[in-house]
This record gives structure tokens, C-alpha cells and sequence, in this order.
């Protein structure tokens, strides 16, 4: 192993071995106790091109998905979607969403569930997030 590490090291230098070649030698599951104690936040540039209702030849954007999850049950804790790229705004829109009733969330968009479907409504005690949106100077406005 050390002698693959030290090719790597010769081929790319230490600033992408350590980027891309590093062994993960932790996981943020074992630092999750139970359901709610750590939630993962990340948002991803969905692979569709949207287009205006009015134009039909007016691309508009892609879509940021957020996904919420609570690291030790792997449960969708929120979502949101908007046309913003990457930003402090949407993640906190996906954050506003762990809080909400889901029973009235689904029904603004037509989809009837029952409360045990989708119990998750609440703010975790740790978020875990990448280097993104959470680590900004907007993180850290009162």
C-alpha cells in the first residue's frame, strides 16, 4: 500500500492524494446514537433541462435538489427543490422542511399520505454537511 501511495504521490503530488487517494477511515454513522441525533444535507444539479410554460423553447434552468437525511436510519429527514444554484438558501429551505408536517406538505402538491408515512419533522442535534453551502460568511450573520 505505501508503495502505490508513493507512486501517487510522484504521479499527482500531495495536495490530490490527499484530495482523491486518501482511505476513509471513519464513517458518521458510528457517530449517530439513535434516529435524529445526526442529519446529512447535500445538494445535487438534477440531470433535466426545465423549460418556461408559456415558451416551450425557453430553457429556464436545472433543477438543485436537496435531500435531508438522518444518518442512522438512512430516513428522508426533508427536501427541497429549487432553480438557485448551490446556496445558503436552499439549504436552509431543505433545513425548514425537516420541521414541517408532512401530511400538509404533500397535500399542497396534491398527494395524500397519512402521518405514520412520513414522521420525520424536527431539527437534528448535529448536521453534518459538505464544504458548500454551510461553511459561507452567510452561515455566520445573526
Amino acid at each position: 500500500m505505501k508503495e502505490l501511495s508513493h507512486r501517487i504521490l510522484q504521479r499527482h503530488g500531495k495536495k490530490r492524494l490527499s484530495l482523491d487517494y486518501r482511505p476513509i477511515l471513519g464513517s458518521s454513522t458510528y457517530e449517530s446514537f439513535g434516529p435524529g441525533s445526526r442529519f446529512q444535507i447535500d445538494a445535487t444539479v438534477a440531470d433535466v433541462y426545465l423549460v418556461s410554460e408559456y415558451r416551450r423553447e425557453w430553457i429556464i434552468g436545472r433543477p438543485i435538489i436537496y435531500i435531508v437525511i438522518d444518518v442512522f436510519s438512512r430516513y428522508i429527514a426533508g427536501i427541497y427543490n429549487g432553480l438557485e444554484g448551490p446556496s445558503w438558501i436552499g439549504a436552509m429551505m431543505a433545513l425548514a422542511n425537516t420541521t414541517t408536517d408532512k401530511v400538509n406538505f404533500c397535500a399542497q402538491y396534491g398527494i395524500n399520505i397519512d402521518p405514520e408515512d412520513w414522521l420525520s419533522s424536527h431539527l437534528p442535534q448535529k448536521l453534518t454537511a459538505d464544504r458548500g453551502e454551510l461553511e459561507g460568511t452567510s452561515v455566520k450573520r445573526k
